[in-house]
């Protein structure tokens, strides 16, 4: 992840991705839609990327 945070005091951006990963699994568990949350995991690695 070093090429998304803004520099090495930047703990922002580690919360936000891992609070996306933890909404992601959350819904995951409670409605069992592997495909629509892998697929939302998928878009925001792309947004990451950019």
């Amino acid at each position: 992840m070093p090429d998304s945070t803004t520099g090495p005091d930047d703990a922002i951006t580690p919360t936000l991705v891992m609070a996306v990963i933890r909404g992601l699994q959350f819904d995951l568990t409670t409605t069992g839609d592997r495909h629509r949350t892998d697929r939302a995991l998928d878009r925001f690695c792309e947004l990451l990327r950019h």
